[in-house]
């Protein structure tokens, strides 16, 4: 009688040899091995930022807003990865590792920025807050499309160079937010508010564009999307440019609405997002 043999399931296409396995735990350690001087590299520069940035205006650390923003960093990366598939395979590219150590790092730094979080202060937009849920469901979508479409080839662009320009955009985008971040302090929020002693900044990095938090914002995300090389990541961050744009026509009309002539003017000399340009 002929034997009968059973069927082996078919292997996972993205499972891991115990080799790749043990070089991509290598991988992680080596990468955190130099967290260390990356540390004390980001506290100098940090010292010198703040110093640059904020003038004579001494920083407050508030203890919400480090732990908000801890927890909304450690679920972004946790959806990152989830959306990956895979623990193991995730931290095997350099460039997805320094994305992970670099958020987190990025995060210390934004500790120190005495941002008002979600403060409504003394009036704020009621339209603000209609757009800012528009606003996380994209960001959501660009949380977890791009790592998922990388990991199955799906609508990707080839080669690791996409990759290393993405995590530089990141970077860059990043740093410029946080920036401006820096030089509103208080005044800066979630929500289109006034808050309490608030002035206008038409000087230093809002000089030439009126929102460079936004053109940052724009740039990490394109870096974040090209880190995972998603062509459907493209067309997110064209999604997100759209409700950036609703966000500034608000912010606009409020902040005219309350500052008058003075903020008519601003507008008249500088740009939105990209100096001369837009």
């Amino acid at each position: 009688m002929p034997v009968k043999r059973s069927r082996e399931p078919p292997a996972f296409p993205h499972a891991i040899p115990a080799r790749a396995s043990q070089l991509t735990y290598d991988n992680l350690a080596n990468a955190l091995k130099r967290l260390p001087s990356i540390f004390c590299a980001f506290c100098a520069f940090l010292r010198l930022f703040s110093l640059g940035l904020s003038s004579a205006r001494s920083t407050c650390v508030s203890v919400r807003i480090i732990v908000i923003s801890t927890i909304s960093v450690i679920i972004q990366l946790g959806f990152t990865i989830f959306a990956w598939g895979d623990w193991n395979s995730f931290f095997s590219h350099p460039a997805r590792t320094w994305l992970v150590i670099g958020s987190f790092l990025l995060l210390i730094l934004a500790w120190f920025s005495g941002t008002s979080g979600l403060s409504g202060g003394e009036k704020h937009s009621s339209a603000s807050k209609t757009i800012l849920y528009g606003f996380g469901l994209v960001l959501l979508l660009l949380t977890l499309v791009p790592p998922y479409c990388d990991r199955r080839d799906i609508w990707v662009i080839d080669g690791d160079a996409v990759r290393y320009f993405g995590l530089f955009l990141f970077f860059a985008g990043s740093l410029l937010r946080l920036a401006a971040v820096f030089v509103l302090g208080r005044r800066f929020s979630g929500l289109v508010a006034i808050q309490p002693d608030h002035q206008l900044k038409t000087d230093g990095l809002y000089r030439y564009i009126r929102h460079p938090s936004y053109a940052g914002l724009i740039a990490s995300m394109l870096g974040y999307v090209l880190i995972f090389r998603s062509g459907i990541g493209l067309i997110i961050v064209i999604l997100l440019f759209l409700f950036l744009v609703s966000r500034m026509n608000d912010e606009e009309r409020f902040l005219e609405a309350h500052f008058g002539e003075e903020y008519r003017n601003y507008r008249l000399r500088t740009r939105r997002l990209v100096p001369f340009l837009y």
